[in-house]
């Protein structure tokens, strides 16, 4: 594929992506539930006319910031978070859900055009793993201040985030991540025959894969049984241990720590959605394979 079509697909796979969040927002938007404000009306009526990528990008780019800091400025003033109206918080969260799905953009154009200066063809997966890594660094840190050592498992989860230099990757280990902390978040509403009932039916789960793995139903690159029950058993240890108020210790600095990483996630899944439009576009994956 020559340098010019390479492109041309890179620019293709950008436009799919910008044209997706900004039709989710334009249908969140008119939700029943979502405050109409004149603010955001103006910043849709001016996407109006707009043709092709550079022209959306480029309003889009100078816009949405100013949008976002206006509206929350004008909701949070004189009030705090819990006294806006439901509405408008919904609103704020539409306008920067868009914000976040920017954020890519113009940083992925720079990196591209900075490797396509050293190295023909560029390099996706090492640009989007050195992206992604400026989000993972800060919600790392974030971890290590806050609740570094608190679960075993998480803790592993994160040393292998950290390890990784696959951009795929990286984004599975942040869904594990999430789901490790929702686990704990649920800590709130433990039962103890609950849990187990539900680590017995994980270790039957273990033996399935084991043997539809041998028997060739499924393919896996790896099946590791004995980390995948040692894991199991570590958290399953973990919980039955805690006292109800550790527990709710746990979950509450769960509660707390996804709260504050919720957009530093946001912008990881955003490059990882960026890098599969443009992954498709350039025929490298087939969007089958996402």
């Amino acid at each position: 594929m020559s340098e010019n079509n390479f492109w041309s697909n890179v620019e293709t796979g950008m436009n799919n992506y910008l044209t997706k969040y900004l039709s989710l927002f334009k249908e969140s938007y008119q939700k029943p539930e979502v405050y109409k404000d004149e603010k955001v009306d103006a910043f849709l009526k001016g996407l109006e006319g707009k043709e092709g990528f550079e022209q959306v990008f480029n309003y889009v780019r100078v816009e949405i910031k100013p949008l976002f800091d206006q509206i929350r400025t004008s909701y949070l003033a004189d009030k705090k978070p819990e006294e806006i109206e439901q509405n408008k918080i919904n609103t704020l969260i539409e306008v920067s859900k868009l914000f976040n799905a920017i954020i890519p953009l113009p940083r992925f154009l720079n990196d591209f055009m900075v490797s396509a200066k050293e190295s023909s063809p560029v390099d996706l997966n090492k640009l989007f793993v050195n992206m992604m890594k400026l989000e993972v660094n800060e919600l790392t840190k974030i971890y290590d201040e806050e609740i570094k050592g608190m679960d075993p498992v998480i803790d592993n989860c994160v040393a292998d985030l950290n390890k990784s230099e696959d951009a795929l990757e990286i984004w599975n280990f942040i869904n594990q991540f999430g789901l490790f902390l929702q686990r704990d978040m649920a800590l709130t509403e433990y039962n103890q025959s609950e849990e187990d009932k539900k680590f017995d039916e994980q270790l039957k789960n273990i033996d399935k894969i084991e043997q539809d793995f041998k028997d060739g139903k499924i393919q896996l690159p790896e099946f590791n049984k004995d980390r995948l029950v040692e894991e199991v058993n570590k958290y399953h240890s973990f919980v039955t241990e805690m006292t109800a108020e550790t527990r709710q210790e746990v979950a509450d600095k769960a509660i707390n720590y996804r709260n504050k990483v919720l957009p530093l996630v946001q912008i990881v899944q955003c490059l990882h959605d960026l890098l599969i439009n443009i992954l498709t576009a350039t025929n490298i994956i087939n969007a089958d394979k996402q």
